[in-house]
């Protein structure tokens, strides 16, 4: 209930729903944080590089 309070309003709605006395133990155990971030390969790849792959099995094997 705090996570779909938070998202619609705000992680203080969802304190004083709960009828907690800090926003803190709210936000840290009672609301699920999406962990969404930014796709970065592009970056990461310059510094290590996939290498290239193929539709069938590895030849490795």
């Amino acid at each position: 209930m705090a996570t779909e309070i938070d998202e619609v309003y705000d992680a203080e709605a969802a304190m004083n729903q709960l009828g907690h006395t800090s926003k803190v133990v709210t936000e840290r155990h009672y609301i699920n944080r999406r962990l969404v971030v930014p796709d970065y390969r592009a970056a990461t790849d310059r510094l290590a590089p996939r290498p290239e792959t193929n539709e069938g099995p590895d030849p490795a094997l």
